[in-house]
């Protein structure tokens, strides 16, 4: 029988692959209802919650012990007028791990004589920073220690009678100038790039599985085998079907981030002003891309589906594509799109999610574009090449 591609073949093997896949309720999960539940619960109870830690302590008063306290009467005075604290008498030594305060204010001896002196007091203030309450609480204790200390130079400067203004020469207002469009794109772009590659990995991840190593388990590729289709046109079929299944589910990732997105944007973006929309060419460069990475991480999965005994060792052998994704994220989540060297464009992988960050941010870029879909579709003939000559070996596909 000839080795050769035969695209009629494979297009039956395909529509066949195709009709299983769609029976099996892995694949569903995987291709559909977990990135049409997962994002949008991701992208909105996610930030939500960041936003309600911070708006408790806020609101709350939280407690602080004030070692020395009587030793500093004007502070603690201070320090209660704020109405942001609980002054707590514990151990200072302990209230902290003892979660019985989130902040200890240590006062030296001398504080008041140094105040009165008009000498510099040294304050203390210990807090945990493993814990994401106290650091917030640490930094409301050193807006009051700042505004006391402002009060008491205001205080020393009328006294002698000066304007308290002569030491502030400069009045700064911070004005962010960037628009609601680009808020909304600058926060997509740190996270929306990995949503989308890790669909493009895993969308597809169960129909790679099913496709090979499901048929082994089951019995069924040895009946597969002996019909009149190449092994090359097999491979190809199967391979299109963990593309489709790859895309939906990134497809599907996009769809569901953008209802997210639509339904609470400033949620998403705590306290700030932010929209987001797409032209139909960022879309369509978008998917272009995400096939690209589809059909790559598709015929890697199927090479390492067909090498495996069975679903299970498939399953252990894959599992570790999700840090391909989260590798590659991690380095270049805070990257700008004008600090991307040209060459992160002919990295697998990399070079989509940089592509889907230019795209998201609002960025056509003519040769990233271009060198993304060569070296993404050169990766992905190298990676076809390797599945279809493992289905051509039969002490790949039968080993025991």
């Amino acid at each position: 029988m000839s080795q050769s591609l035969n695209f009629r073949h494979a297009w039956i093997v395909f529509t066949k692959e195709l009709s299983d896949t769609i029976r099996d309720r892995r694949t569903w999960w995987a291709m559909i209802i977990l990135p049409i539940v997962i994002i949008p619960l991701m992208t909105l109870i996610g930030p939500r919650a960041a936003i309600k830690q911070i708006e408790d302590v806020r609101r709350t008063k939280s407690n602080v012990v004030v070692a020395g306290a009587e030793r500093a009467p004007t502070l603690v005075q201070f320090l209660e007028a704020s109405g942001q604290f609980n002054l707590v008498t514990a151990d200072p030594a302990t209230a902290i791990k003892d979660r019985q305060a989130l902040a200890v204010v240590y006062v030296p001896a001398d504080f008041e004589d140094r105040l009165r002196q008009e000498k510099p007091a040294q304050v203390r203030v210990a807090f945990d920073a493993s814990d994401q309450k106290s650091s917030m609480v640490q930094e409301k204790v050193a807006r009051i220690l700042i505004a006391f200390s402002q009060a008491t130079v205001t205080a020393r400067l009328q006294a002698r009678g000066y304007d308290p203004n002569l030491l502030t020469p400069l009045a700064i207002n911070v004005e962010n100038v960037a628009p609601k469009e680009q808020m909304g794109a600058s926060f997509l772009g740190m996270i929306l790039p990995m949503l989308m590659a890790m669909w493009s990995a895993t969308g597809g991840l169960y129909a790679a599985i099913d496709v090979a190593a499901g048929e082994k388990e089951r019995g069924t590729l040895e009946a597969i085998l002996t019909v009149p289709v190449s092994r090359m046109s097999l491979a190809v079929g199967k391979y299109l079907v963990v593309v489709v299944s790859s895309l939906i589910a990134a497809a599907i990732s996009l769809v569901g981030f953008a209802v997210a997105f639509k339904v609470s944007p400033v949620s998403m973006v705590p306290g700030q002003a932010a929209t987001f929309s797409l032209t139909a060419t960022q879309i369509g460069l978008i998917f272009l891309v995400a096939l690209t990475l589809s059909a790559f991480f598709a015929a890697v999965e199927l090479a390492v589906s067909s090498f495996a005994r069975g679903f299970r060792e498939a399953q252990t052998y894959l599992t570790p594509i999700t840090f391909i994704v989260i590798i590659p994220w991690i380095l270049t989540q805070f990257v700008s799109p004008a600090d991307i060297p040209g060459w992160y464009y002919m990295v697998p992988v990399m070079n989509g999610m940089m592509a889907f960050k230019e795209l998201v941010m609002g960025l056509v870029n003519p040769a990233h574009i271009r060198d993304t879909l060569v070296f993404s579709a050169i990766y992905v003939v190298v990676a076809l090449r390797l599945a279809g000559r493992l289905f051509q070996r039969e002490s790949v596909l039968f080993r025991s």
